[in-house]
């Protein structure tokens, strides 16, 4: 174990594989008919599912499902909850779990070469924070992964929880009520 340089980096990413291979063999193909008629408590549960890479696909799945059985306004706002509720767990393990990983793989050559071209001097600091706050915003708002947008702001020392999930229920709860929306929309 002395030779893995990221053994915590290297845990995440099996644990994607795994959910991979689960979801390429069908495992998770009978959750939305379980919460069928479950309404907002399926809501909730799909919003929780959205924050996660894998299971992202499961929560739109049932936010399908759901879309013509629930107000999409009142069901995007409990689904944000429960999408916030898996953003805050996230960043909890991201910061506390994740940080002396995130610091050792800074120091590589790569990444220091990166960080030099972000961090150069025409860029004011304001600006780069703007930017950052804005990527990880449209990556939580969107389907796409949370532990993206999390992991650039879980790096940033002076975020804190409260403002950190306000950010994360209204771009998780927009994103979901365009999932309704749209749902409606074609099923029309």
């Amino acid at each position: 174990m002395k030779y893995i340089h990221y053994p915590k980096l290297l845990l995440l990413l099996c644990t994607f594989l795994l959910a991979y291979i689960l979801f390429v063999q069908g495992f998770f193909d009978i959750l939305p008919e379980l919460l069928k008629g479950q309404g907002y408590l399926s809501m909730f549960l799909g919003g929780f599912l959205f924050s996660f890479g894998f299971t992202t696909p499961f929560a739109i799945a049932i936010f399908i499902e759901m879309a013509d059985t629930v107000h999409p306004l009142l069901g995007a706002v409990i689904a944000g909850f429960g999408a916030v509720l898996s953003d805050l767990v996230i960043f909890q393990f991201v910061r506390f779990s994740f940080m002396d990983e995130l610091h050792r793989l800074k120091t590589t050559a790569w990444m220091r070469w990166l960080s030099e071209r972000v961090h150069h001097d025409s860029i004011p600091e304001k600006i780069r924070r703007y930017i950052t706050w804005s990527i990880a915003g449209i990556i939580i708002a969107s389907p796409l992964p949370d532990e993206l947008g999390v992991s650039l702001l879980g790096g940033i020392d002076e975020v804190k929880r409260k403002p950190f999930a306000a950010f994360c229920f209204v771009l998780d709860t927009i994103g979901i009520l365009i999932v309704l929306f749209a749902t409606q929309a074609l099923k029309s």
